[in-house]
């Protein structure tokens, strides 16, 4: 039974991944470090660690640490600028599941500060009873640790919890916590590595009416 729903919030929630991937371009186009867009869907849902590894192999340059400090300075101005938008179907499946008493924690890589903003001006806080934020652990997606600690705030089994991602990286660390993963796709389709451990939907409204209708709730 489904007792817990875990969700990222980037590129699940909230139509914020082009705003890091345009933060991640200008400042590479600033320094000529030729980091390009499609790059960013390599990194798309990495957390800080993890980020540094990919980004030092996709380029050369001296200082990673500096470079990934200015994106998301960069990051952060865009982001705190103006309320997300939503994605299709976040608030209908967040009722959804309040409805039906399943308990909700986000679980995102970012930042706490632009979780909170996020949540705040939009309207959402209310349905998370846990958030996990990046610098709450130490390994970040794909490991496991970030969702682990968000079934562990909401007092449920990770075997019961599902997970809700779009990136390969958290459905990779979803499974690692040993949850059941949903893939919503944003700024990278799935492959068939990803589609053997996950389900995959088009839409959180999609997967609504698709997967978690009442009777599939056990």
């Amino acid at each position: 039974m489904i007792k817990g729903a875990i969700f990222d919030q980037d590129g699940l929630l909230f139509d914020t991944e082009s705003v890091y991937a345009k933060a991640w371009v200008e400042v590479s186009e600033r320094h000529g470090y030729g980091f390009t867009d499609a790059m960013t869907r390599r990194i798309s849902g990495f957390g800080r660690g993890e980020i540094g590894e990919e980004v030092a192999r996709l380029i050369k340059i001296d200082d990673v640490e500096g470079y990934i400090d200015e994106v998301m300075v960069r990051a952060r101005e865009l982001l705190l600028a103006a309320p997300p938008k939503l994605k299709p179907g976040a608030r209908e499946i967040l009722e959804f599941f309040a409805g039906r008493g399943v308990k909700m924690a986000l679980a995102s890589s970012s930042p706490r500060d632009c979780i909170e903003w996020n949540l705040g001006s939009t309207g959402l806080k209310r349905y998370f009873g846990a958030i996990v934020a990046g610098e709450d652990v130490t390994h970040g997606k794909p490991n496991p640790d970030i969702f682990l600690l968000a079934a562990a705030k909401l007092g449920e089994k990770p075997q019961d919890c599902v997970v809700f991602e779009d990136a390969f990286t958290g459905i990779q660390a979803a499974v690692k916590a040993g949850c059941r993963a949903v893939m919503i796709p944003d700024r990278r389709e799935p492959d068939d590595s990803i589609r053997s451990i996950a389900q995959v939907f088009s839409s959180l409204q999609d997967a609504i009416s698709s997967c978690f209708l009442p009777e599939n709730l056990v």
